[in-house]
């Protein structure tokens, strides 16, 4: 895709002379007519009502030219475009409030129906705790931070908590209630009272959507007759005696030397980064640092070492496993903090079976870290190249040796495939897209249930995996990436199932390198070309028929993960 200027009539009066993402495979002009032809239809409808068509105009605008900013791509050290998409909160609140009796009633117009079901809501950003990097078209949020109590049974309560009383992480409330709740828009998972159901704010814990939890949030406190006379008084007695500490504090600093040099004050920045770190956890265990033991550097990450640990006992977190620790080096400066307390943010919301989730925190001065489930055992490509049939002659590539046995049946490779889409199709709808997915990224623990990982970091075992430029940059898994994320720095849910394409590709082979025997530089030309990978030996013709539906040219042609 590629930023242009908007060049057309139909949006002009909202994107005259702003910067638009053109998909790959259309011209602008293939998009105006498009939109064109769908404003003039809903303009000049009388089924379709004036508030309605108030926010309809800069909703499909947003929808079908989405703004445009420029990032720097790694590989080429040239600028690439990404949009900026409208927000699937705005989307589905056109759908299901603004435009709610037009879209329920749209079959009365079948081309009116037809523009409702390609406004596709779930591809969108969803609303998070953070907000979200989309567009915004100036209808009221379903969300206000400012909200941190709950009055009466709490159906009017709209802040952003989103964990039970039990500690337990509330799921994304389903699509099919947002049609009656429109507060539940934007694929969030705040505590809510739709319905007035229950008789506090709650959520659902499961994936099913059928266990319901009370949310851990106060009531607000109802002052009482009495307090609202104190509530007149005491402003009138405090405020003369607070301009009168002003006025002394004033006077004292003017007499204070100019000279004075900054590093004999007091810096504060460290306390109030490690204090913010320790209330954005207080919803997972806080373990010690001597309740973590450290096993093993398994590399560099993004904010410092990661190891391979133990968890010690405590009353806190438990586990009989391994587990991995993301641990934030002690000079990092102050931006990373900041986004290392962003993806412990992040993280606490992701809670899977098929995901390796974050279970725990360490906020000591001695020790800043995330603890991540593990596996004691192997990860999948390690798992593959002993079960294959020719692991007798090969060395196994951990002393993990005895998950050796008899090759894997297909229907084995069918259940691990699926708890991976699984696994993915969890991340994808809660917005989290992952840039590496691949064999070595996903563990396999007892009764081989599998759990895909994002530690960020890369072992020495694979650096033949990725591929670094060679005037430096990021190291980049080429060999899995699609062509966009390639070119055009572009990552979605539709790249990572390519990438799931090619980790069917690892697994049907046991465990080869893709495109093995060819060079980086190879590898990228091929896949400029569209040369796939062939079809493994004794790999099933369907299977090979999904990788090649995997690797579709276009990414809006490749199929979802549900």
């Amino acid at each position: 895709g590629k930023c242009e200027t908007y060049a057309g009539q139909a949006c002009r009066s909202l994107l005259d002379g702003r910067s638009i993402y053109v998909d790959p495979f259309l011209t602008q002009s293939q998009m105006e007519q498009e939109i064109k032809t769908a404003l003039q239809h809903i303009m000049n409808n009388d089924f379709v009502s004036e508030q309605c068509k108030r926010y309809a105009f800069p909703a499909f605008c947003s929808f079908v030219f989405a703004p445009c900013n420029l990032r720097i791509d790694d590989i080429s050290g040239k600028k690439k475009a990404k949009p900026v998409k409208l927000c699937r909160e705005d989307c589905e609140l056109m759908k299901y409030d603004v435009c709610r009796n037009e879209f329920l009633n749209s079959a009365v117009d079948p081309f009116l129906e037809k523009i409702f079901q390609s406004a596709n809501c779930t591809d969108l950003p969803r609303t998070t705790s953070r907000g979200a990097d989309c567009t915004k078209v100036g209808l009221p949020a379903s969300s206000n931070k400012a909200h941190t109590c709950y009055n009466d049974t709490g159906t009017a309560y709209r802040g952003v908590d989103r964990f039970t009383q039990t500690g337990k992480v509330c799921q994304a409330w389903p699509t099919s209630m947002v049609a009656e709740y429109p507060e539940l828009a934007g694929g969030h998972n705040f505590c809510r009272n739709p319905g007035n159901e229950m008789s506090q704010p709650w959520c659902y814990t499961d994936q099913r959507h059928s266990t319901m939890q009370l949310c851990d949030i106060e009531k607000c406190s109802t002052p009482s007759k009495g307090s609202d006379m104190l509530m007149i008084l005491i402003p009138s007695i405090a405020i003369p005696f607070i301009i009168g500490c002003i006025a002394v504090a004033f006077c004292i600093c003017r007499r204070k030397k100019r000279g004075d040099s900054p590093e004999h004050k007091p810096s504060q920045d460290a306390q109030g980064k490690l204090m913010k770190m320790s209330q954005l956890t207080l919803k997972l265990p806080q373990l010690g640092a001597m309740s973590v033991h450290l096993l093993g550097d398994m590399g560099d990450g993004q904010f410092g070492k990661v190891y391979k640990a133990k968890i010690l006992p405590n009353p806190h977190y438990n586990t009989n496993s391994a587990a991995a620790v993301k641990t934030l080096r002690d000079n990092a400066l102050p931006s990373q903090v900041d986004e290392f307390n962003r993806e412990i943010e992040i993280y606490t919301d992701l809670q899977n079976e098929n995901v390796a989730c974050l279970k725990a925190t360490v906020v000591q001065p001695n020790l800043r870290c995330m603890v991540f489930e593990y596996t004691d055992g192997v990860d999948l490509h390690e798992y593959l190249v002993l079960h294959s049939p020719q692991a007798d002659f090969a060395k196994p590539p951990s002393s993990a040796s005895s998950h050796a046995s008899s090759t894997i049946e297909h229907t084995d490779f069918i259940r691990m495939a699926i708890q991976v889409a699984n696994g993915m199709e969890y991340l994808t709808r809660n917005n989290f897209i992952h840039r590496d997915l691949s064999a070595r990224n996903v563990l396999v623990c007892g009764n081989l249930d599998l759990k895909i990982c994002n530690l960020g970091v890369i072992r020495d075992s694979y650096l033949s995996c990725y591929y670094r430029n060679p005037q430096g940059g990021q190291m980049l898994p080429i060999r899995w990436m699609a062509p966009e994320s390639i070119h055009s720095w572009q990552f979605s849910d539709k790249s990572a199932v390519w990438s799931f394409g090619v980790l069917l590709w690892e697994m049907f082979s046991f465990g080869l390198q893709p495109y093995c025997g060819y060079s980086n530089h190879e590898v990228l030309d091929m896949i400029s070309r569209r040369q796939l990978l062939t079809c493994p030996d004794q790999c099933p013709a369907k299977v090979y028929s999904l990788m090649h539906e995997c690797w579709c040219g276009q990414p809006n042609q490749r199929p979802s993960f549900k």
